[in-house]
This record gives C-alpha cells, structure tokens and sequence, in this order.
C-alpha cells in the first residue's frame, strides 16, 4: 500500500491514486484534519499505527504501507474564526507533530522528502539555485533599504516587480480593525518607491525584479526528470498582466512544447535540492528567452488539466510513483 499524507478530497491525489488502483496499488490516506485513531506502542516497532479506515476499511501497521510515502499537505490553518475551528487547529498540528516523529522514528521517506521542502521553499535559495543549474533568472535585489531600491530601479529602467519574501497571507487582527490581507505580485516605480512611508517600507525585506517584456508564461511540472508544459497566457487580462493570478477567468490556457535544454536543467535543479517533483513557473518574453520565476515544491497543477481537458500529468505522476515503488 501507498501511504498519502494529505487531504482525502484534493483532486490531484484523488486522480493519481485512482490511476494507481487501476495497476493494483492501494491508496490509504491519511488526512491531518480528518479524525483518526493513532495508537504508538512502544511494545515492539510495528505496533505503530495509522488507522485508514473511513478510506479503505482496514486499520493497518506502518509495516504493511510502503517505506515511501508521498507527502502533499497544502492546507494548513492559519485563522481560528469559530469555536469549532479550535479543535481542527489544534487536532492538525498535533497529528502533524505525530506525523513527522513516526517518520523519523520508523525511518521512512517521504516525497517529496519534509526537509527538503523546508529548504526548497525559500525564494532565496530558489533563486541560487537556479542559477547554479544554468537556468535564465530576473535581474533581481532583495532589500528594506530605499536608497538601495531606488538605485536598482534606475539601473533596470524606473519599473520593477514586488513580491514578499516567505508570506503572502496576513491574519486579520482580532480586535476587528484590520482585515486579512493577501499580497500577491505588484508593479512599483521610483515614485511609488520614494513617496512609501517609512515605517511600511522598512519593515521587512521584499524581493524585487526587473519587470520582463512577457509574451506569455508556462507552468513547468517535472517528475523525476520527466515534463509537462503549460502555456498560461493572461495578456489579455484586465488584472493578470502582472500576477495572472488576479485574472483566472480571462486566462488563456494551452498545451507547450517542451525544451530538452530546460528539462536538462530543471532535473539538476530538483537532484541538487533532493526533490523528486517539482512545479516551475517561467516567463517566456517577446524576445523568446525562458526565464525562471519561482519553484512550488508541491504546487496546484490539476485546474490545467481542467482547462485544456488533458490528463498528462496525472499521467506523469502515476508513472513516476509506480517507477519509484517498484
């Protein structure tokens, strides 16, 4: 049996699980937010239990699941709105923290693996490392210190893209006087830059880009060396010119042909960070160059499929768990 740690309803599981069972490989998740029975008896090692049973109806040891288990856990609660939202807040965490320590303790892996994601997911790392595979990036500065951004934005031509380090959600205070905030990509200049308070501006860090001349963008997803292209074209948008997530229903979506080059590269970007899968965004700009944003280690892909009534990803995925089960 597969091992799925997260969520029984994310339709990208639910699609390369169901294409599992079809080659006789049996699925069992286990659901941080779902209640469960979890017994850990010290009596002898296999006596450490996941129960399985709203899924597959059996309850069964960690020594009937295989030693690599795949990990996609996206949701993860950040607000406590209502009194029931207590007890899912903390029954997640804990079962989370009995999660990990059952891993460590019984020495099974994971993909991709919990640390190498926690690395993986810095944005500064990511940018190191994709220069270190070759791979074309924005010019770029990380920085809370005016002079120096108002320096860089004349260096670039007056524009640049702004986006947070690490966080793009903001609880909403709970005294009521401030809404939760999402910050998503935005344009800035050196007007923009000088006339911003100081307080709001020194604050923290933000990464800053130059702002590139797109004709469209991609979507990459790699397993285990092996692609999928997406072209997502929102240059017909009226609010996703910068960030195509603010025009989803505008968005044009369609298949891509893929570069070897840039697969080539890609792959030595996830062997060096020891990631299995990986889901890239680039930019390809007018001039035709490829140009690397940013790596979701377990990014959304399933709404493609959707969109373009594809199914060559679940594909990519099922092929590749059932190469690394075997």
């Amino acid at each position: 049996m597969l091992g799925i740690i997260g969520s029984q309803y994310d339709p990208h599981l639910l699609r390369v699980s169901q294409v599992l069972e079809k080659d006789k490989i049996l699925c069992g998740f286990f659901d941080l937010y779902e209640t469960s029975n979890i017994l850990v008896d010290y009596s002898e090692k296999d006596s450490l239990f996941f129960d399985f049973e709203t899924l597959c109806g059996q309850r069964l040891s960690v020594s009937k699941i295989h030693p690599m288990l795949w990990f996609r856990n996206k949701f993860q609660m950040e607000d406590v709105k209502k009194k029931s939202d207590q007890a899912s807040f903390f029954g997640s965490y804990e079962r989370f923290a009995f999660l990990t320590a059952a891993l460590d303790v019984l020495e099974l892996e994971t993909f991709n693996s919990i640390a190498a994601m926690r690395k993986a997911n810095s944005k500064i790392r990511q940018l190191y490392s994709a220069n270190t595979a070759g791979l074309n990036t924005p010019r770029t500065i990380i920085s809370n210190n005016r002079q120096k951004v108002l320096s860089f934005l004349s260096e670039i031509g007056g524009e640049a893209i702004t986006k947070p380090l690490s966080r793009s959600y903001i609880p909403a205070a709970l005294d009521g006087s401030a809404e939760a905030i999402k910050l998503m990509c935005n344009s800035v200049n050196s007007d923009i830059i000088s006339n911003a308070h100081e307080d709001e501006f020194s604050i923290a860090p933000s990464i800053y880009q130059e702002n590139l001349d797109k004709d469209y963008e991609l979507k990459i997803i790699m397993f285990l060396g092996k692609s999928c292209w997406y072209r997502i074209d929102a240059t017909r948008t009226t609010y996703g010119k910068t960030d195509w997530r603010l025009g989803y229903s505008e968005l044009e979506y369609a298949g891509h042909d893929r570069n070897e080059e840039v697969d080539q590269k890609l792959s030595t970007y996830l062997d060096r960070e020891g990631l299995h899968y990986g889901v890239f965004d680039f930019v390809r700009t007018k001039n035709g160059d490829l140009v690397f944003l940013e790596c979701n280690v377990d990014g959304q892909w399933a709404w493609l499929e959707d969109e373009t009534g594809r199914d060559d990803i679940t594909q990519l995925f099922g092929c590749g768990i059932k190469e690394m089960l075997c």
